[in-house]
């Protein structure tokens, strides 16, 4: 009797386990329980990059109205932003001439590069390129009449009235 005791507990031990291992039941109609997703290890936050704004672009001085009219002179230098004003620097000439452009004409940044466009979408002059432009000098006076807006304090002349650029 002993032996067959322990036959029985040995048996009902073995259901016992294999019971507990079997799913719980659920009711008729439920859906299965969704299994659990393991917890990720969390990654450390990237530092944000900062980012530098751009500049602000150079002004440039437009008349008021367009104009087809322009003196026969030939100014050629370099040109340049300087106080952010754009100008034109003669070789050995410190300031240059501030150029006043047809008010079509705009300031645009290219990457690292600043150019003036043109009404239809040209590129007519870039900081940092040679330029031959027509035109002519023209007296502070006029200027202040002609302009489209008034010029920043740092914007001084000599003017160039901008005509033809040269290529």
């Amino acid at each position: 009797m002993h032996a067959t005791t322990r036959l029985l507990c040995s048996i009902a031990s073995l259901l016992l386990a294999c019971s507990a291992s079997e799913p719980p039941t659920r009711p008729a109609g439920s859906s299965p329980p969704t299994p659990a997703t393991p917890a990720t290890p969390a990654t450390p936050a990237t530092p944000a990059t900062p980012t530098t704004p751009a500049a602000p672009l150079p002004v440039i001085a437009q008349y008021r109205e367009p104009s087809n009219a322009f003196p026969d002179a030939l100014l050629s230098g370099t040109v340049i932003e300087l106080d952010g004003c754009i100008r034109v620097r003669p070789e050995g000439d410190g300031r240059g001439h501030l150029l006043v452009w047809q008010p079509d004409h705009r300031v645009q940044r290219n990457g690292d590069r600043i150019e003036i466009v043109d009404g239809s979408g040209k590129v007519v002059a870039r900081v940092g390129d040679p330029i031959r432009i027509g035109g002519g000098e023209m007296p502070p006076a006029a200027v202040e009449k002609a302009l489209k807006a008034p010029l920043p304090p740092a914007c001084t002349g000599p003017y160039w009235m901008a005509g033809r650029v040269v290529t």
